[in-house]
């Protein structure tokens, strides 16, 4: 995932599930919200079962997250036969405002417009369970994610007080455009709020 996260040309976000909790660590990054999330893809996308460490591509394939080559095949893949896609651009319009913009395309469904709130980087130290006495790094760990519009290929804005999604301590944010539920991923960008504070 560290490896991912510092690519440039594509917006890596870790979603952590807390149905491991019961095995005598409760994971501090965990939600139910993100556990339901996974259980949604794994619903789209024929699986009989989630499991980790699950690694969703543009949200119409999945690979285990340990598998690297088969990782970066699978985004490759992803990336050449990608249809019809949005461009999102983030950036300050005023002081207290950031504004969203989806691009005009030739796409025609329903798609949804998602802001997701995330930390770059934490080390956490494991108390207990299989991984007791390690530090673990996780990597652009997602805080909360919602639905912030619609897009149905129109270039369509959204302005967001900056103070509410700074207030939380996060310090980076990302924007993404998906078909409806949990579709295909159409457009992606992340914004560095650190850098603007």
């Amino acid at each position: 995932m560290g490896e991912l996260a510092a690519r440039d040309d594509i917006v890596a976000l870790s979603f952590h599930v807390d149905y491991w909790d019961y095995i005598g660590w409760a994971d501090p990054f965990a939600s139910a919200e993100t556990t339901a999330r996974q259980h949604a893809y794994a619903r789209a996308l024929g699986q009989r079962n989630v499991y980790t460490p699950e690694i969703v591509i543009g949200g119409v394939t999945h690979r285990v997250g340990s598998d690297t080559d088969a990782v970066r095949a699978a985004i490759r893949e992803v990336r050449e036969t990608a249809g019809a896609g949005a461009k999102v651009t983030i950036e300050m319009s005023g002081p207290d405002v950031l504004r969203v913009t989806v691009g005009a395309s030739h796409y025609s469904g329903a798609a949804d417009v998602l802001l997701v709130r995330y930390d770059a980087r934490h080390e956490t130290a494991v108390s207990r369970g299989e991984n007791a006495g390690r530090t673990v790094i996780n990597y652009n760990v997602v805080r909360e994610f919602r639905r912030i519009g619609s897009w149905s290929g129109q270039e369509t804005s959204f302005d967001i007080r900056w103070s509410e999604i700074t207030d939380q301590g996060s310090d980076s944010c990302a924007v993404i455009v998906q078909a409806s539920g949990t579709g295909a991923v159409l457009g992606a960008a992340r914004f560095d709020m650190a850098a603007k504070r």
